[in-house]
């Protein structure tokens, strides 16, 4: 290309640029993205409500409280039970300890007879 073409295209590009202004956002522009986000943080759906419901400190601290309480409650009831069951239950236990039927390979079945 000649100098002077592209001597001329630097010149109409700087020369493009005499009428620049700087940009200026609209009026509450800042309001308007702000209502923007409440809105959707607002417009959450049931499963996302639920969960922050549950993530309160409060909330966590009774719902592991209760779910501690009912392990404990369980573990103190099925010992009681089984303390109780174990009296007749040993001689039981040691006659069906023996009395496995198992079928193995060896057990020969014969059919036709």
């Amino acid at each position: 290309m000649p100098t002077r073409s592209i001597e001329k295209l630097i010149s109409e590009t700087i020369d493009s640029l005499d009428g620049a202004k700087r940009a200026e956002p609209k009026p509450f522009l800042l309001t308007r993205v702000m209502a923007s986000i409440n809105n959707r943080v607002s417009g959450q759906n049931s499963w996302t409500k639920l969960g922050a419901f549950i993530s309160r400190p409060g909330v966590a601290f009774t719902g592991l409280l209760l779910v501690i309480l009912l392990n404990v409650t369980i573990f103190i009831t099925s010992k009681n039970n089984t303390e109780r069951s174990d009296i007749g239950q040993n001689n039981a236990a040691a006659k069906d300890e023996f009395a496995i039927n198992a079928a193995t390979i060896y057990d020969i079945e014969n059919p036709e007879q």
